[in-house]
């Protein structure tokens, strides 16, 4: 399987890198000491959303078949960290069980 960075993912790749880089300004690193290397791929976060890819208990229409990691959001295209800001109650079950 091959899936190379398309244009849209390198803007979207760059958006974040710009985001993080202000992030890392702001809490005070030098804006010289960021370095952002050459993207080979990246995997999305939020891709799964719930309702949509995965039931509530993360179970995909393969029996068996669940989803765990950072593709699981809330919404379709939410990240999963802006599901857990957001108090996801999903998120709030998985991270007290």
């Amino acid at each position: 399987m091959s899936k190379p960075v398309t244009e849209a993912d390198r803007r979207r790749l760059d958006d974040g890198a710009a985001v993080a880089a202000e992030v890392l300004v702001a809490a005070g690193a030098n804006r010289d000491s960021v370095i952002v290397s050459h993207v080979q791929g990246a995997h999305p976060g939020g891709t799964a959303a719930i309702g949509e890819l995965v039931d509530t208990d993360l179970q995909t229409a393969v029996e068996g078949l669940f989803v765990a990691d950072g593709s699981v959001s809330g919404a379709p295209g939410l990240h999963p960290c802006d599901d857990w800001r957001a108090g996801a109650p999903t998120w709030k079950k998985l991270a007290t069980a």
